[in-house]
């Protein structure tokens, strides 16, 4: 029942930014900077506060293995996208590609964990989550543009949810207490992570054609990305 009270949550919040997207004209700069704040700001402090619990053993353990899950998908995304998407043209081969490296997980992954298995669900996502990172800003980027390898690097250190994974690790492993008002503030916007995020992707969704979703690439990926891959 409240994996069904999720999903209703998430199309009602969707809906609603659908409708603000139609209704109030929401520009693509204004969505554009919505995400900035939800990357810069709400996610990060949605990272930091699932890290606010105490260290322990079983905990290292279990959050090690999830890295080593994730770096292993990873890697495994990479391949594969060397073999399903043949036939299709460039561009579109692109996009397929590297949605298939860095998938809406990173947006809205954070926020169902987080519903559904609470604060140890938002630590594990956290930390599932770096390696996607990382590729977002290597081997993501390059389908794109030409950059160095000093760029990556550069970016991925600046880049806030990595940063934020850094501090939340500070924070539990020395058992950092944050002062009353800054753990409020921070709780507060993570609070604000599912209705920021899921608003942000109906308001993304207003300005598609909608029959462009049934186009039969965009099915053939969302097989391949949706049932095919989470089977494997």
């Amino acid at each position: 029942m409240e994996a069904i009270n999720l999903q209703l949550q998430i199309f009602t919040l969707t809906a609603i930014g659908f409708c603000l997207g139609k209704k109030v004209g929401i520009s693509k700069e204004t969505i554009s900077q919505l995400t900035n704040i939800m990357f810069g700001v709400i996610l990060p402090c949605n990272i930091i506060s699932s890290f606010q619990i105490e260290m322990t053993t079983s905990i290292l353990i279990q959050t090690s293995l999830a890295l080593i899950f994730a770096c292993f998908s990873q890697l495994f995304y990479i391949f594969i996208n060397k073999f399903i998407y043949k036939g299709f043209d460039q561009s579109k081969q692109t996009c397929m590609k590297y949605a298939t490296i860095c998938s809406n997980a990173g947006f809205i992954g954070l926020p169902i964990a987080g519903v559904m298995f609470g604060q140890t669900g938002l630590l594990f996502m956290s930390i599932a989550l770096i390696p996607q990172r990382i590729a977002m800003w290597s081997s993501g980027i390059s389908m794109f543009t030409q950059t160095s390898k000093k760029e990556v690097i550069k970016k991925l250190i600046k880049y806030p949810c990595i940063i934020a994974v850094e501090i939340g690790f500070v924070i539990m492993i020395f058992n950092i207490q944050l002062p009353v008002f800054l753990n409020n503030t921070v709780r507060g916007l993570s609070g604000a992570t599912t209705s920021f995020s899921m608003m942000i992707i109906g308001m993304l969704l207003s300005d598609v054609d909608l029959k462009l979703i049934f186009d039969k690439d965009a099915v053939y990926y969302s097989f391949i990305r949706l049932i095919v891959i989470p089977a494997l």
